[in-house]
């Protein structure tokens, strides 16, 4: 049984291949692997594999019904940058791993997502295309702004982009309609109902200190928010602690693709 494991983990020979070196049924070979296996004759160890965070990663995934999770350790005493900079690295494999040739994708605007994009090689592929799927901040760092991303993702993917023009949130719901079915709006609006992917961010609670959103929030907006349960945000839209989006008013006055929507089990 020893040799037979030898021959298979060892040198790399198929069942098939040992079976006629040894004169063994192939299906006996197989019944001597799987034995080798649980009496301990091989033990198979994954280098650089964390049983724990998996299956964290696993309840967590199953807790809140989504399709795929990669977690991140840190330490207490890691220095932040560091801790994002690896974060950022994890999110540009899993990002990377679900683009392929004739897909199209989209992104929102941030640091993080800016941070993501500094992490990403360059392929060579098909057919990608880059797009917008929320309007742009009224004051951010030009390097976090969307048409920055997607045009630095197409070159990387050696893909096309197209940009948008708009604030992410308007005065009114007038005036966020009226760009939404504008005709300079019209491949935007054909390629948001054709996604295969978005890159969106997640952030905490709005800030009222925070200079961007009193760029683009109201006073009477930052209430509402506060009123209705907001305890983060994606695309400048709130969201309480089930993933739903609240303050109907500044949803309407969000130049976004509405269609993506967010659920999260109750714990």
């Amino acid at each position: 049984m020893a040799k037979i494991a030898y021959l298979y983990y060892e040198e790399g020979k198929s069942q098939a291949e040992i079976a006629a070196e040894t004169g063994i049924y192939r299906t006996t070979v197989s019944r001597m692997l799987t034995k080798a296996k649980s009496e301990g004759i091989v033990k198979i160890e994954i280098q650089d594999f964390d049983r724990r965070l998996y299956r964290l990663e696993k309840y967590v995934q199953e807790k809140y019904g989504l399709k795929g999770l990669e977690l991140v350790e840190n330490s207490t005493d890691e220095d932040q940058l560091d801790l994002e900079n690896r974060l950022a690295q994890a999110a540009a494999d899993m990002l990377t791993n679900l683009i392929d040739d004739g897909k199209k994708v989209g992104f929102s605007w941030g640091r993080s997502l800016s941070l993501i994009v500094d992490k990403i090689g360059n392929h060579r592929m098909k057919g990608v295309k880059f797009v917008p799927i929320a309007g742009g901040p009224s004051h951010i760092h030009a390097r976090y702004h969307v048409n920055t991303l997607i045009y630095d993702m197409a070159n990387k993917f050696r893909g096309e982009c197209s940009f948008i023009n708009a604030t992410i949130i308007q005065e009114n719901q007038e005036l966020a309609q009226g760009i939404l079915s504008s005709k300079y709006f019209e491949e935007l609006r054909a390629d948001w109902k054709d996604l295969d992917v978005a890159a969106i961010g997640i952030g905490g609670r709005v800030d009222e200190k925070n200079r961007q959103w009193l760029d683009m929030l109201t006073t009477a907006d930052f209430q509402a928010l506060s009123d209705e349960g907001a305890v983060g945000e994606t695309c400048c839209r709130g969201l309480n602690q089930y993933g739903q989006t609240v303050v109907e008013d500044l949803q309407k006055r969000t130049i976004v693709k509405h269609q993506i929507k967010w659920t999260v089990k109750k714990s």
